[in-house]
């Protein structure tokens, strides 16, 4: 504990600020993250709703239902697999 009157009054100023920064930066952070976590879970979501609605169940050639699926999930990126084992 500084024994100053200056040390004091610097302590009195900067404690309070300090901690008053420090927890607005992780209420910002937290907020930032969770937001961009259900933008992104939001995203995929639609991404495997899209990738869904391209298989075709009915199609004439029985051996290639996923194809459609397979070329839009390589487009996005992303992959898929029958679940069958190869």
């Amino acid at each position: 504990m500084p024994r100053t009157f200056y040390g004091r009054s610097i302590l009195i100023l900067l404690v309070p600020v300090t901690v008053i920064m420090a927890v607005v930066t992780v209420v910002f952070i937290q907020r930032l993250y969770e937001g961009v976590t259900e933008q992104m879970t939001v995203a995929v979501a639609y991404e495997i709703k899209l990738i869904l609605g391209r298989i075709d169940v009915d199609s004439p050639d029985a051996d290639s239902p996923l194809d459609g699926a397979l070329e839009l999930a390589d487009t996005l990126g992303s992959r898929i697999s029958s679940g069958a084992a190869e």
